[in-house]
């Protein structure tokens, strides 16, 4: 099924982005977020799954407070397609845990201190390692994230020890330059 987007009010009084439906493009989510932050939109919270049929649910909490544009006028599909340019500087972690679950993905739990565009851009920096969020959980709490986001290599296969050391490096190299 072709993605599909809509709009409601969020428990928070913002606004909840809710997804659904299978994307041709695996880098979808960064540009997504990129093109939010962008616009000054930050995502709170929200929770995001790949079936195995590959089709995506998902549901975003977003703040639109720093925005100039409504949220009815933005085009959600044309930000998840194009390629954002992503900010060039790095998203900063507090700490980071990687582990390796029974199906063999990489479930990589973050933390540090909110950042628009922290998700866009750590997403889009682990793409580089060709590895591909299946599940997502964010949240921000306190004026710190919490991420929790599980990862498969290219085709859905699991990542290497190889690659999980590089990821391992990369991580580390964000909490240092914190």
């Amino acid at each position: 099924m072709p993605p599909q987007f809509s709009l409601a009010k969020s428990r928070n009084g913002g606004q909840q982005l809710r997804i659904c439906g299978e994307f041709q493009r695996p880098l979808w989510i960064p540009y997504l977020f990129s093109g939010l932050s962008n616009l000054r939109v930050s995502v709170i919270r929200g929770t995001a799954t790949r079936a195995a049929t590959r089709d995506w649910d998902a549901a975003f909490d977003l703040d639109f407070s720093g925005c100039t544009r409504t949220p009815e006028n933005i085009d959600y599909l044309a930000l998840s397609q194009q390629q954002t340019p992503l900010a060039s500087a790095p998203p900063t972690l507090s700490h980071f845990q990687i582990t390796r679950r029974s199906d063999q993905s990489l479930e990589v739990l973050l933390q540090g201190p909110d950042q628009i565009g922290f998700l866009g851009r750590i997403l889009a920096k682990l793409s580089m390692l060709t590895l591909f969020p299946t599940e997502l959980e964010i949240d921000t709490v306190a004026s710190q994230i919490r991420d929790r986001i599980v990862f498969l290599g290219i085709g859905g296969m699991p990542p290497n020890e190889s690659i999980q050391k590089s990821l391992e490096s990369m991580l580390q190299d964000l909490v240092s330059s914190g």
